[in-house]
């Protein structure tokens, strides 16, 4: 027995678009198909068959948006999407090492944010920032680094647009990010790595 799909799109005589790309894949007549594992996150389990359960939680750091676990149903159809894992727009972070991602890095962080991160190391000791991508829309969004936790600490440095930033050091323990983005437009967003 062979099955058949077919898609059929319409167009007017108007204005063209990119258009868009569709991949299949042949599964199991009682399957649901491989639902794909989130960004930052993680699979337990690994079967796709009706009744099969999967389970999902996010890398440290990140929280988890959306059902914890899945089920492979009889009509075939997982019983919800996968989850998303997403950085909370504001956290401390005391781990001597760790990275810090504007929201939905790289898939572009949204509109109306205002975030707030601040990382916190010993006392006496400085803090080490590493720009492994940077991509905001210049001018309206923009990624502030202050000198300290308060808002009215000395400024080291304010970014925006596609340049890769310089490494920069901190001159106190807490370093304080401030990202702020406005109503339209996003760039691919944030990776920084801080020791």
């Amino acid at each position: 027995m062979t099955y058949q799909m077919w898609l059929h799109l319409q167009s007017d005589e108007s204005v063209g678009s990119i258009g868009f790309k569709v991949n299949f894949k042949e599964i199991d007549k009682e399957s649901c198909g491989n639902p794909g594992t989130p960004l930052y996150g993680i699979r337990e389990g690994n079967g796709f068959s009706n009744g099969d359960v999967l389970r999902f939680e996010c890398q440290f750091g990140f929280e988890l948006i959306g059902e914890r676990t899945i089920s492979c149903q009889n009509n075939n159809q997982w019983s919800a999407n996968i989850p998303i894992c997403i950085f909370p727009c504001l956290s401390n972070f005391t781990a001597p090492m760790g990275t810090v991602l504007s929201p939905d890095y790289p898939e572009g962080y949204g509109n109306n944010l205002n975030c707030v991160w601040m990382i916190i190391s010993e006392p006496g000791s400085r803090i080490h920032l590493a720009f492994n991508d940077f991509d905001l829309e210049a001018p309206y969004d923009f990624l502030t680094l202050k000198d300290g936790e308060l808002l009215d600490s000395a400024v080291l440095g304010r970014y925006s647009g596609a340049e890769v930033p310089s490494h920069l050091t901190s001159n106190t323990n807490i370093l304080r990010l401030e990202f702020q983005a406005d109503h339209s437009m996003s760039g691919r967003g944030f990776n920084i790595t801080y020791s």
